[in-house]
Order: structure tokens, then sequence, then C-alpha cells
């Protein structure tokens, strides 16, 4: 399934070696704390949205669990294409 949130989207995707989780941020800028603990995958970072007033920053944090058949424990995370990949 795919989740799109304001500040960054996923995508699980699924092959034969394993299930993947690839995290867009909004932009190549953007710096996300990415967490795996008890099943669950918790993504924090900031967001800034220009204003005609200047702009304005928010911070962000949002969990969501993973998929029953993964293993959180051999998580690998990897960068490409601008994008963030975990390998489960």
């Amino acid at each position: 399934f795919s989740y799109g949130a304001q500040n960054f989207e996923t995508e699980w995707q699924e092959s034969s070696e394993g299930r993947t989780l690839l995290i867009t941020p909004q932009s190549k800028d953007q710096k996300l704390d990415i967490n795996v603990q008890n099943e669950m995958v918790t993504i924090k970072g900031k967001s800034e949205n220009k204003t005609p007033n200047g702009v304005t920053v928010s911070d962000f944090q949002n969990s969501f669990s993973i998929p029953q058949d993964c293993d959180s424990g051999k998580v690998k995370m990897d960068q490409k294409n601008g994008k963030i990949v975990m390998f489960f």
C-alpha cells in the first residue's frame, strides 16, 4: 500500500527477496529521522513552507506498523535517487 503525507510519501514494494519500503522526502534538502522499533516505523522531521510573510517551520512525526511477515530486527537502509530505501 502507499501512504501519502504532506511531509513525505511512502510506498511498500514486494519482491522475491522480501519487502521494501520507499520513503520520498518532500524535498531533497529535507532531513528525516527514521527509527524502527517494536514492529513500527517512526519518521520524524521538519517541514518548511514559504509564505508571502516568510517561512513557516513545523515539526512532524508519523508512525505506522510493519507488515507481520517482516523482521524489523533485520532492516537495512540505503539512499537511491533521492529516496530512502528500507529493505526488510
